[in-house]
């Protein structure tokens, strides 16, 4: 990923350092999609092929104003930190997947021809 991360350690992962993957490269298609559904379908396969789940974070639809954009986010299901319940005296014996991912992508409808 990127060398000026710091790897976080984890009450669970006790001085087991996180595995950096950099999936860029997997990442960067040259074609476009013709719907949303083929590049979620696209982006689904190749994450899974690399041992990702990808999910969509933010989603928002064109509509008639102007200057809106159809807009797709997607992410790692193991983005973000865990959020502990409200009242901090409370203790719990649970654990997350939550790894604090950075992978995002992000997909926009394109101005030049049908999609």
């Amino acid at each position: 990923m990127c060398d000026d991360v710091e790897p976080n350690f984890d009450a669970m992962n006790d001085g087991v350092e996180p595995v950096m993957i950099d999936l860029t490269d997997v990442f960067t298609p040259d074609m476009m999609f013709d719907t949303r559904d083929e590049l979620l379908k696209w982006v689904r396969n190749i994450g899974r092929e690399n041992g990702i789940v990808v999910v969509i974070f933010r989603s928002k639809t064109a509509t008639a104003r102007p200057r809106t954009k159809t807009k797709l986010i997607l992410g790692c299901e193991r983005s973000g930190k865990y959020r502990p319940w409200k009242n901090p005296n409370l203790t719990r014996s649970t654990w997350t997947r939550k790894c604090d991912c950075p992978f995002r992508l992000r997909g926009t409808r394109s101005s030049v021809g049908d999609g």
